[in-house]
Formats: structure tokens, C-alpha cells, sequence
């Protein structure tokens, strides 16, 4: 389905975004740069939004993604992602 390869590309590009935002930065950098850190926390929620437009068979044939914990990164507050550079590079949440 066209729409699942559109949203899989967007979630990508934005896992690919975080990993370009931490690239080369220890934790106290990162944590000291808000600019940084809202940019992932923007990609973040935008994986988290964008899981949702997937088709229900693309994920019941992926079971071992856990889509709902992907999708569950939009509804969490800032402060409660713990969004330091560890949290990034763990693949949370």
C-alpha cells in the first residue's frame, strides 16, 4: 500500500534526523543545547504521530515492532521522556 511506504519513509526520516541532531555530542552538550534537544523531541513526536496512519495488517505483520509504544511518544510530555542523549541512542520509550 502506497500510504504504509509514504509513512514508513516519513518515520525514517525522522529517526534519521535524530541521529544527524546527537551525531558527535556528549550528554552534557546535548543536555546544555536546547536547540538540539527540542529538535529530536520534535522528531520524536513526529514518529510518534506519524506511526498512527499505518494500516492495521502492516503492523499485525510486525509484531515485533511495538507500534503502540512508538505511537504513545506523542501523548508524552516533554519532561517525562527523560530526553537526554542516552534516551536517544537506547531507542526508547
Amino acid at each position: 500500500m502506497w500510504r504504509n511506504d509514504a509513512t514508513l519513509l516519513d518515520i525514517a526520516q525522522a529517526a534519521r534526523r535524530i541521529v544527524m541532531f546527537v551525531q558527535n555530542v556528549d550528554e552534557a552538550a546535548f543536555t546544555a543545547n536546547a536547540e538540539k534537544h527540542w529538535a529530536v523531541v520534535a522528531q520524536l513526536l513526529i514518529m510518534g504521530e506519524t506511526v498512527t496512519r499505518l494500516s492495521e495488517e502492516l503492523k499485525t505483520a510486525h509484531p515485533e515492532v511495538e507500534w503502540v509504544k512508538i505511537a504513545g511518544m506523542r501523548n508524552r510530555r516533554e519532561d517525562s521522556l527523560g530526553c537526554g542523549l542516552a534516551y536517544c541512542n537506547r531507542g526508547h520509550p
